[in-house]
């Protein structure tokens, strides 16, 4: 099996936000692996309670681990060396060949419950003997643990628990419980060492399960609630259903995994580190929810937002209470004109329209982050838009002036009050009328300068970035002619897995994503390649008559994905970096497909 394979990521989410993930070798290459990884509080904190979970299989007198770990120089066990066969999704499934004896591992965590179930099957010849050893951790999935820093509490009855203050594990397995309490040492988490952070830790072992002459197939069951009544083949049929009936007959694949990122009542803007973000929500509502027509949950959660709004902004991170943000309230108003689009729910619209009235006045009046000036929104400080990289207390794109994909939904979003109190019979107040016709009789001196769309004007900043695409893709876009602008984003940032954030000409532009935090930071926004992007862009070439054959084959690679990542190196892209699953990635993807390419190539 080629590397690339073996150490490939592999994750299963539920709807409490929690999540089971590791590699195709079960090595942990990252803090934020674990078999099970439980959210523990409402603003998404989760905790690593259980690690690893390997397999010691003891046949004809020989030893076998089918597990892989990196240590300090070495690579022990090399358990990768026996797997046959794996697939990732929609559940994970391993299978191992050690000899004339085969195994099927499968993972399933339970779509409501915070339980985990590891199913074996033997095909063909049967062990001697399994044993099975968890390692613990219960710490954060951002940090690690040393010797000696936890110290569980441990009941062994059909149910053995291991607890650590009000945290518990629980485990059902049929076999016996060897209590033998001792630390392994120095896992090397290999990613995060590229990342210049935690990635040396040692686990706690507090024994092992011992299954004598096991039965060719048994269930692992692990759990972090109270042991339910459910089992593998009941969950696994609710998981599988619940996949099924929220997602779409085309791009079905991707529309079954854009589920890891929805909550009972949120979204999760990417795995593993991210909890739910209000920008993010906004643009993935449409392809997420929408294109499915689960309206409800759109609703739900769109209310949830508009309410957390304080003085006509809505915080980018309700949790943190973050209103260092431009653009964030923006969006929220394109999502209710989304919403509205789908539905024609004039009930909902008008419960919608105070917040939406809200956060225009709020804008026009302004505050001390931005306001405006001469009707075009100007920022003040940084970062304020969704180019929010900040290393330190240095932002690395900080955009001050006028940006110019804000000022185009700011021009929506006028739009659509005014489209909103027309279909509600209210009456406008001549300033929206003012605001808007000033905008569109000076938008393009501002923002034109020779032959180019400026990415912020006032001061001028010229490089090449794909935000002034958004001019040509909101609903109520404020230019038109996106061909006459195409070539410069086809030659400089369009790749087939998404746009790169800067033109490679640019000596800003950064190609590769890695190295440490600040390095990462540095490429972020200033080169790296964003598949979300693909979602304004589709949108910008239909309007502007572009084939839509053309553009499905040519972003061909991105849509035979599953797990749709956050980003791309700028240069050569094709390996995942950041998140592994990132919510717009799947919702822009999803939508621009079903509202753009789709209705097109079946007239």
């Amino acid at each position: 099996m080629k590397e690339n394979e073996i150490f490939k990521e592999w994750i299963i989410t539920n709807k409490n936000g929690s999540y089971s993930s590791s590699t195709v070798s079960f090595a942990n290459t990252r803090t934020y692996h674990g078999i099970l990884v439980k959210k523990i509080s409402e603003n998404y904190d989760r905790f690593v309670l259980l690690s690893k979970f390997f397999e010691k299989i003891k046949k004809d007198g020989e030893k076998f681990f089918i597990d892989t770990n990196f240590y300090p120089n070495v690579i022990y066990p090399e358990g990768f060396k026996y797997i046959e066969n794996f697939k990732v999704f929609p559940i994970p499934e391993f299978d191992y060949r050690i000899n004339e004896l085969k195994i099927k591992k499968i993972i399933l965590l339970d779509t409501y419950f915070d339980t985990v179930f590891i199913k074996y099957e033997f095909i063909g010849e049967i062990p001697d003997e399994i044993d099975l050893f968890p390692l613990l951790s219960f710490r954060s999935n951002h940090t690690v643990i040393r010797k000696g820093m936890r110290s569980f509490n441990l009941n062994i009855s059909d149910i053995v628990t291991f607890s650590l203050n009000d945290l518990f594990i629980n485990f059902k397995v049929p076999g016996k419980f060897i209590k033998n309490e001792d630390w392994y040492y120095n896992f090397q988490y290999v990613i995060d060492k590229e990342r210049g952070s935690n990635y040396e830790e040692d686990l706690f072992n507090p024994g092992y399960f011992a299954l004598e002459n096991p039965p060719r197939k048994f269930v692992v069951k692990i759990s972090s609630d109270k042991i339910k009544n459910n089992d593998f083949n009941s969950a696994k049929a609710t998981y599988l259903k619940y996949l099924e009936e929220n997602s779409t007959k085309l791009l079905k694949k991707i529309s079954m995994a854009s589920n890891f990122l929805i909550t009972n009542d949120d979204i999760i803007a990417g795995y593993y580190w991210f909890g739910p973000w209000a920008r993010d929500a906004f643009i993935s509502i449409p392809g997420l929810f929408l294109v499915k027509k689960k309206f409800e949950e759109a609703k739900r959660i769109l209310l949830k937002y508009g309410k957390s709004m304080k003085n006509g902004i809505i915080p980018k991170n309700l949790e943190k209470g973050d209103e260092i943000t431009v653009d964030t309230s923006l969006w929220y108003i394109y999502a209710i004109y989304k919403y509205y689009e789908y539905t024609k729910n004039k009930n909902d619209l008008i419960t919608f329209y105070p917040y939406v009235k809200e956060i225009v006045d709020s804008y026009i009046k302004g505050n001390d982050k931005f306001s405006l000036d001469n009707n075009f929104i100007r920022i003040r400080d940084s970062p304020l838009t969704w180019m929010d990289a900040n290393y330190g207390n240095v932002s690395v794109t900080p955009r001050i002036g006028l940006p110019v994909e804000v000022n185009a939904l700011w021009y929506n979003a006028i739009s659509c009050i005014e489209y909103f109190e027309n279909e509600l019979g209210l009456k406008t107040e001549p300033g929206l009328y003012d605001i808007k016709k000033s905008l569109e009789d000076n938008f393009l001196d501002k923002f034109l300068s020779n032959g180019r769309i400026l990415d912020v004007a006032d001061p001028d900043d010229s490089s090449i970035r794909p935000n002034f695409i958004f001019a040509f893709s909101l609903p109520f876009a404020i230019m038109h002619n996106f061909r006459d602008f195409k070539k410069i984003v086809d030659d400089e940032l369009l790749t087939p897995y998404g746009l790169r954030t800067l033109s490679p000409k640019d000596q800003k532009f950064k190609s590769n994503y890695e190295g440490n935090w600040e390095m990462r930071d540095m490429a972020y926004h200033n080169g790296s390649v964003w598949p979300w992007l693909v979602g304004p862009y589709i949108t910008a070439s239909i309007k502007c008559g572009e084939n839509p054959k053309k553009l499905l084959e040519y972003f061909k690679p991105l849509y035979n994905m599953i797990y749709l990542p956050e980003i791309f190196d700028g240069l050569n892209p094709s390996e995942p970096k950041g998140c592994i699953i990132q919510a717009w990635s799947y919702g822009e993807i999803l939508r621009s497909y079903y509202e753009d390419i789709f209705p097109k190539m079946i007239k």
